[in-house]
């Protein structure tokens, strides 16, 4: 009795055996004998974790005002589970924000107030700086770079001004 005809469960072992040219030819000429064409890919992104679970939830749900509720009610515990690089962005980006609340709250004591206590004002704005610079190494820049980047765009800003006085 003779062997039945080989079947490859992939399309790297048909290549492996047969070469790309007739792997492209058999998928094209005879999709059936293709079982590796029937495979569907998988999902691009799974929701691995009980944060990304419930953030797609929310998403579908478009956030509407009857969720707001399940929403404060998250587990906290479920932040600590967010995939790296996203959980440290996340924690520099509410630092560099919560600092920025610091700085303000300093400036409104002035206002209010006419304290000022400026050897903490500077303490507050180094913590900003700090938030600063671990963002912008984290996205790949440098502090000259941000500056270079910044100068750009006021000059910028300056010559649309110029051109709308003009007119």
């Amino acid at each position: 009795m003779m062997p039945g005809p080989i079947t490859y469960k992939t399309r790297k072992e048909y290549v492996a055996h047969w070469g790309e040219f007739n792997c492209k030819r058999m998928e094209r000429e005879f999709p059936e004998r293709c079982p590796w064409l029937s495979i569907k890919p998988a999902p691009r992104h799974q929701y691995t974790t009980p944060f990304e679970a419930w953030l797609k939830k929310r998403w579908e749900s478009n956030w509407e005002v009857d969720s707001i509720p399940d929403a404060l009610s998250i587990n906290p515990r479920d932040f600590m589970l967010c995939p790296e690089p996203w959980r440290t962005i996340f924690i520099v980006s509410l630092g560099f924000c919560g600092e920025g609340g610091e700085v303000v709250e300093h400036i409104k004591k002035l206002v209010r107030d006419g304290k000022f206590d400026r050897e903490e004002f500077a303490k507050e704005l180094g913590d900003r700086y700090h938030y600063l610079v671990k963002l912008a190494h984290m996205f790949g820049f440098s502090m000259d770079d941000i500056e270079r980047i910044n100068v750009r765009k006021l000059e910028a800003r300056d010559t649309e001004r110029q051109l709308e006085n003009r007119g």
